[in-house]
């Protein structure tokens, strides 16, 4: 199920009148058919910032609270209300948020150490505090996925709680800035024995090196690798570092089956063609990205194809 709490406008009713009108209307019915459900997503128009309060204060009541006991599944997007979060399941398996604004970070640490058996995280926006309490959910967390997290003013150890959490198959950060290799640390040092699919997007220098610590560290069942970096990075972009992710991949990674990389430089092409002639068994899918501020020949779609015989 999924509410987006956005009232539509009309020339006749007054913007109190209005939200009032739509919080008693969703209340109403939704108390009806929330009881049986497993999944909820909640958000709102940042605009309205008058509707999210009201609908907060009114929504979310205590004698409702058995309602929310079955959500395995939350979604939370621009809400303004922490006392939410004690209404809400303990038992949620996947929690995702979104730009949360002026969230109390001690509320929502609370919130996700005390949930039984979180299996998947995903925090957007710019919050990162809550990664802190991942280190409660060690034990049961599989997937986390990082979107647009500026860790410009993060603490030294907040990662040291994602990087316990041993069982994680997946690990996503996208458009994520502003980490060096001290925050990074923790985690290129980790042992993820589990882990299947990494997906590194418009990925700085630092998570580059991290992404082939985790490839070397990890590299039993790794299966899945994405890797396309910052657009804006000159330094990733000059095709040296896909040539250095494919040759740890071909000696650590027998279980490949998807590989997404920048181009290389023609200089390095011999180490690409090596790399098809003699690519891991199972190898499924190769994706080569191509950049526009690419300052180097590139081998073309000619090379690569009488490489890998096709006529």
């Amino acid at each position: 199920m999924e509410y987006n709490g956005t009232p539509k406008c009309d020339s006749g009713a007054s913007g109190k009148d209005l939200n009032q009108r739509s919080v008693e209307i969703c209340h109403s019915i939704l108390q009806h058919i929330l009881k049986d459900q497993t999944k909820i997503k909640i958000s709102f128009d940042w605009h309205q910032i008058d509707f999210c309060k009201q609908f907060c204060d009114v929504y979310f009541k205590t004698e409702s609270k058995s309602l929310y006991q079955n959500i395995q599944r939350l979604s939370l997007n621009y809400i303004y209300d922490t006392k939410l979060l004690e209404m809400l399941s303990l038992n949620i398996k996947t929690l995702e948020i979104y730009a949360i604004s002026n969230f109390e970070s001690n509320n929502m640490y609370s919130f996700i150490s005390k949930q039984n058996k979180l299996r998947e995280f995903k925090l957007h926006g710019y919050l990162y505090r809550p990664l802190v309490a991942l280190s409660k959910q060690a034990n049961f967390l599989l997937s986390i996925e990082l979107v647009y997290i500026d860790f410009c003013e993060a603490p030294r150890d907040l990662l040291k709680g994602l990087a316990s959490c041993r069982e994680l198959i997946q690990i996503s950060i996208k458009y994520c800035t502003s980490a060096d290799d001290g925050l990074l640390e923790p985690l290129a040092s980790s042992r993820f024995p589990n882990l299947r699919d990494i997906h590194f997007e418009e990925s700085t220098k630092a998570w580059v090196k991290l992404m082939k610590n985790l490839i070397k560290n990890n590299s039993e069942k790794i299966e899945h690798i994405y890797y396309k970096p910052s657009s804006d990075d000159l330094s990733i972009i000059n095709g040296r570092e896909t040539t250095d992710i494919l040759k740890i991949v071909k000696e650590y990674c027998p279980l490949i089956k998807n590989l997404s990389v920048p181009a290389i430089s023609q200089d390095d092409f011999e180490s690409f063609k090596r790399f098809l002639e003699d690519s891991p068994q199972n190898l499924q899918s190769l994706v080569i990205f191509l950049n526009k501020r690419h300052k180097y020949p590139i081998p073309t779609a000619q090379h690569i194809l009488e490489v890998i015989n096709v006529e």
